[in-house]
């Protein structure tokens, strides 16, 4: 699975108009062409759903 996070800037990704701070997962269906509407930073994290995981640890959330 990937997921697109918006850093700074505005892009389209298909239909949908993405932010600053808006993200998107291709968790449901593969991510659409992307377009950047101006300058724009990006961050795709390549997530592998079935790696181990732990919730120990001070960036937990718990």
């Amino acid at each position: 699975m990937s997921w697109l996070y918006v850093l700074d800037g505005e892009v389209s990704v298909g239909e949908h108009s993405l932010g600053k701070g808006d993200g998107v997962s291709s968790a449901q269906a593969p991510l659409p062409s992307i377009q950047a509407e101006g300058d724009s930073s990006l961050v795709l994290f390549l997530v592998d759903m079935t790696a181990p995981y732990s919730l120990a640890g001070t960036i937990s959330g718990t």
